[in-house]
């Protein structure tokens, strides 16, 4: 309970926020400092501590760590309103509106009441600002906000937000931080009812990055090519071979015929190995009937993962590729075919040898398998 607890704490993290959370320091600057204000490089530590200690919650169950956050987040409030009732200069007031912007919408997915509205008057106001960078931070926080129901969204809403996030980066210069709005934006909208108008987006993203000539941008764009050819895989055929642990090719073209689950994963990501057993039950339960699991580790070590899966054998084909120096797990071809950046990532292909969905997981997954195997779940039901 407690992995699920962490784990649910650090995803919100990850979807609300793109800067780097930095260790606690000392601080001599109290909020209300009348000799100057604060640096913005100690600020920015600052918030980045006050971040960290926001995640920092305990409590046995779900309901006990969300109230420890609850408090945490008024405390945090409460810090920032102390600095801009202070004069600061405009560095400072658009780290502390981002900031602020970034609590509001923790309170929203916790259910802390009037986040919302207060979120949308705060954007109201940046946006009356006469100040171009404060207007900037509400239309860049705005359409962050909206992307935060994306998943939930329905399909016509989805390609509204999908056109306003490729109006946006695109008009921001290709840069760094440009690279990291567009991550989070990935992130966002990687669960998606419209696959081919998101990796339509994705390729928008990737194009406008390339006209950089950081050569790290142009690698990041590489990147998101791959996460759009992924997402617009649907009703298309998965290209996949590979060498399986045992040293035997592997070509999925010879499943032909059958109903395919592609799982990437690792043996040091717990989410991954948390879903083998129902992985496990449906391959015993549709394994007969032509139902295939094929698993890409993204491991590291190939004696590790050999000892691992000895230990713990699973009744599919594991594929593992030999590493070059200074490569890693990450670097397996398909995974970077395919933009695989977050394991579990898992594919389900009909018998035809087109992919269904990029997202076979949980409830969906059983709903699929149920459609694509209905005697199988009707005689066992």
């Amino acid at each position: 309970m407690n992995q699920k607890l962490t784990a649910w704490l650090l995803c919100l993290a990850s979807l609300l926020t793109v800067s780097t959370s930095y260790a606690a320091e000392d601080s001599a600057d109290a909020p209300n400092a009348k000799e100057k204000p604060i640096s913005s490089q100690k600020l920015d530590r600052e918030l980045g501590s006050i971040r960290g200690q926001m995640f920092n919650v305990e409590g046995e169950t779900l309901e006990d760590r969300q109230n420890a956050f609850r408090e945490k987040l008024a405390e945090a409030f409460v810090k920032v309103d102390d600095y801009l009732a202070e004069p600061q200069p405009e560095a400072n007031q658009i780290q502390l509106y981002k900031f602020k912007t970034e609590l509001f919408r923790y309170g929203v997915r916790l259910s802390v009441p009037q986040s919302g509205e207060k979120l949308e008057a705060l954007l109201a106001e940046l946006k009356a600002s006469e100040l171009a960078s404060l207007r900037e931070v509400a239309r860049r926080e705005g359409l962050m906000y909206a992307l935060d129901s994306f998943s939930t969204s329905p399909p016509e809403r989805q390609q509204q937000l999908l056109s306003d996030s490729v109006e946006y980066v695109t008009s921001l210069e290709p840069n760094s931080e440009t690279n990291l709005t567009m991550m989070t934006i990935s992130r966002q909208i990687s669960t998606s009812k419209v696959p081919h108008e998101t990796a339509l987006a994705h390729q928008q993203f990737a194009e406008h990055l390339a006209k950089s000539d950081d050569e790290k941008l142009k690698a990041a764009a590489e990147k998101l090519r791959a996460t759009g050819l992924r997402l617009d895989l649907p009703g298309k055929p998965l290209e996949l071979t590979g060498t399986t642990i045992a040293g035997e090719t592997f070509d999925l073209k010879d499943l032909q015929g059958k109903v395919v689950l592609v799982d990437f994963w690792a043996t040091w990501c717990g989410p991954c190995i948390a879903e083998f057993p129902k992985m496990k039950e449906l391959y015993v339960k549709h394994h007969d009937a032509g139902f295939e699991i094929v698993g890409i580790s993204l491991d590291d070590n190939h004696e590790h993962l050999v000892k691992y899966m000895e230990i713990n054998p699973v009744p599919w084909t594991i594929l593992h590729e030999a590493l070059k120096e200074g490569d890693r797990g990450w670097d397996h071809p398909a995974a970077k075919k395919y933009g695989i950046s977050a394991i579990p990532c898992m594919l389900l292909i009909g018998r035809d040898g087109n992919v269904i969905t990029t997202h076979a997981r949980g409830e969906e997954l059983e709903q699929l398998m149920e459609t694509l195997f209905p005697e199988e779940s009707t005689s066992q039901s």
